[in-house]
């Protein structure tokens, strides 16, 4: 009876919402503040992560220009070592030839090059053996200039199932083979074992397949 009278006393009554509008509102605040901690908190970390996840990324592109660096300078020296050498394609394949009497055949009948033998240092048939074709030839050249007379004289071969090439690395084997797929044959060359491609007017040195994309995207997807 005496609890149902303090329930019914006006003042109690006031004095019992207030304190549950205080609670309330404490309650309120104190979830206000936690919230605000743990967004203060998790932005911080975010941050610090985001920091660091950049960090990496940098480090990463260093990382991959360091390599690309490296790949470029062996292929280089991979490249410096076959100056002397080509490769001939086309000339029929005999049973224990002598591939040196055979390249000196064809510079001095097709291609109007004469040399003697000693000009030539070693040659030798290169790849599976296949009964449709015949393998390469893969020459070298005791000096650079005999080998650069010969690419000069490449041009007499049109017409033939003879062609030459210069002897590149299997990095700039198949940037050539790329550049050809993307750009007009006539706008792509080697020489002197470096790509060089002609594109809107200009010609562009490739050593590597960025090089390449950063020709013309709009050739290929890369």
């Amino acid at each position: 009876m005496i609890s149902n009278m303090l329930k019914e006393d006006p003042e109690i009554k006031c004095l019992t919402v207030s304190r549950q509008a205080e609670n309330e509102s404490y309650l309120e605040t104190l979830q206000k503040t936690i919230n605000e901690s743990v967004h203060a908190a998790i932005k911080v970390e975010t941050e610090k992560w985001k920091a660091e996840l950049n960090a990496l990324k940098e480090e990463l592109k260093l990382r991959e220009r360091e390599i690309d660096a490296l790949n470029r300078k062996l292929d280089r020296q991979q490249q410096y070592s076959r100056r002397h050498c080509i490769l001939m394609f086309g000339i029929p394949e005999v049973e224990r030839e002598n591939t040196d009497l055979t390249v000196l055949d064809t510079l001095t009948k097709t291609m109007k090059v004469n040399l003697e033998l000693n000009a030539i240092r070693r040659s030798h048939r290169t790849g599976r053996t296949d009964k449709d074709k015949p393998r390469p030839i893969i020459v070298k050249f005791a000096s650079y200039g005999d080998k650069q007379k010969v690419l000069h004289n490449a041009k007499l071969l049109k017409g033939s199932q003879i062609f030459v090439s210069e002897d590149l690395t299997s990095v700039r084997l198949a940037i050539l083979k790329e550049a050809l797929a993307r750009f007009k044959r006539g706008n792509v060359w080697s020489r002197g074992g470096m790509i060089f491609i002609k594109d809107n007017g200009n010609v562009f040195k490739v050593e590597s397949m960025s090089d390449l994309c950063k020709i013309s995207v709009t050739q290929s997807v890369c």
